[in-house]
């Protein structure tokens, strides 16, 4: 019952902060979950230590995810896409974590984030490596088409907020083929 209540406080907070960012507060998580404010406390001792464990949470799981998903540039490609697409939740809270991180966001989460995306650019960077021969400014152009790789998932992502979610996941077959156009052009 107690990790239960706990989890449910992590999820209202999840949901909350996707919408308002750090505008939500404590009272509106105790009233989702069903609890009193004061409740909160015995499970967390303050609003950062809540957020702090909801973000190495959602980190944990975002990159789990799609590195377990993806032995390809296709299952990387589509593994993000779907990733995000499962909810628009998700998509919100990432990009409110990544464009406007809140003020207390511990140097640690942030460490985290930067480590795994790290992590993440040369996993793709080895996935476009190992499907073009050797040629002369390779190191460049694997760099280069990895920048090119993530943007174009990152701009799909964005899309997918100012955009209907329809029209932009109807047209995630498509810009795959134009990625793999475009890398098999490189060859």
């Amino acid at each position: 019952m107690v990790l239960e209540t706990k989890n449910k406080i992590i999820d209202a907070t999840y949901g909350l902060f996707a919408e308002k960012g750090m505008e939500f507060s404590l009272n509106e998580v105790a009233t989702i979950v069903g609890i009193k404010k004061a409740s909160i406390y015995a499970h967390f001792t303050s609003k950062e230590e809540l957020l702090f464990q909801l973000f190495n949470k959602e980190i944990d799981e975002y990159f789990t995810v799609v590195e377990d998903q993806s032995n390809s540039l296709k299952d990387f490609f589509f593994g993000v896409l779907n990733y995000y697409s499962s909810s628009r939740q998700k998509l919100l809270f990432w990009k409110r974590m990544l464009l406007f991180p809140p003020d207390t966001m511990d140097s640690e989460i942030r460490q985290k984030i930067i480590d795994l995306s790290e992590q993440r650019y040369k996993k793709v960077k080895e996935l476009i490596s190992s499907g073009s021969p050797l040629k002369s400014n390779k190191q460049q152009n694997d760099d280069v088409l990895t920048v090119m790789f993530l943007s174009i998932i990152h701009g799909l992502l964005s899309s997918e907020i100012i955009y209907s979610k329809l029209i932009i996941e109807s047209r995630y077959d498509r810009e795959w083929q134009i990625i793999e156009k475009m890398l098999q052009k490189e060859e």
